[in-house]
């Protein structure tokens, strides 16, 4: 399967821009023209320039709208297809920061971790052995991506902070070492792992009342925030928003913003006006499977000819 660089260079661009919906039906289309099943073998993956890196990005945007809308339009793209190609990138000859986040990724999509409890996808307790090999998993993840100098080790991070959560509860190395990441906070190369550290380190960081951790996240959220980045910014806000009604949250906020602007005035998505979320990706997909829409969608953001 050969997929051009200049293929990736777009998917890239539309990524950076959070058209995470329209990429997701672009990917859809690149990706399959040719291939007539939807788990791509190991041997695949190894043998085609670019694969491994657009599947991931497929992935990552199936997993974050199907995470982000109650929308049933989007719960056709099974986990066990994710987690069957997830785990053919990792077994396949790629690099090692594509396979430490593909093993990140797995740990993310094919458990729910909550506080001394994870369950699969499937809703059935993990076992004893289970929480071992999920331990050993980030583990390795997070030595993999250690060793790649200048690498954001943010995704890795959060994925151990998530199997600790559930196992063995969070530990200060761990949740010391993530905090440290401040530069990579907010990446609009790696919009999943922006989304998904802030909503969860949010949460956790208001459940153990850290102060210090908030005044750090809260800024990264503002930032995030007035870069208003579509499709990708609608869902971070639906994902978001119940925390920052937290009453520490909000003390921290002013403290650090103390002539800061009301939420309604700030905000993009004022409640009331324009489609839902649900609304709007279940109207996007439904374009976004047609082949020539698609491609209109990508010649009118980039004037491709």
């Amino acid at each position: 399967m050969q997929i051009a660089d200049w293929e990736r260079t777009r998917a890239e661009v539309m990524y950076y821009n959070g058209y995470v919906l329209t990429l997701w039906g672009y990917l859809a289309g690149l990706l399959y023209r040719t291939h007539p099943k939807e788990v791509f073998s190991s041997a695949c993956i190894s043998n085609s320039p670019n694969l491994a890196f657009l599947l991931l990005r497929f992935i990552e945007c199936s997993t974050f709208i199907r995470d982000s809308t109650y929308s049933g339009s989007w719960r056709h793209v099974p986990a066990t297809t994710i987690i069957e190609n997830l785990s053919n990138i990792i077994e396949a000859s790629v690099s090692t920061e594509m396979k430490a986040r593909a093993m990140a990724f797995r740990l993310l999509v094919k458990y729910i971790w909550e506080k001394g409890g994870v369950t699969d996808r499937w809703d059935q307790p993990v076992d004893e052995q289970g929480k071992e090999w999920t331990l050993s998993e980030s583990s390795k993840a997070v030595k993999m991506m250690e060793d790649i100098s200048g690498k954001s080790c943010v995704l890795v991070y959060l994925a151990r902070i998530q199997v600790e959560y559930g196992t063995i509860g969070i530990k200060v190395p761990t949740w010391d070492k993530l905090m440290a990441q401040s530069e990579h906070f907010v990446d609009r190369e790696d919009l999943y792992t922006t989304c998904w550290f802030l909503v969860l380190m949010t949460g956790h960081a208001l459940s153990f009342n850290d102060n210090e951790a908030l005044k750090k996240i809260i800024p990264a959220i503002h930032e995030v925030k007035s870069l208003a980045l579509g499709e990708w910014d609608a869902a971070f806000r639906r994902q978001l928003g119940h925390y920052e009604e937290w009453e520490l949250y909000k003390e921290i906020e002013r403290s650090i913003y103390p002539q800061s602007p009301t939420r309604k005035e700030v905000s993009h998505h004022p409640v009331g006006r324009g489609p839902s979320l649900s609304q709007t990706l279940a109207q996007t997909a439904a374009m976004a499977v047609v082949n020539d829409v698609v491609q209109d969608s990508v010649n009118a953001i980039f004037n491709a000819p």
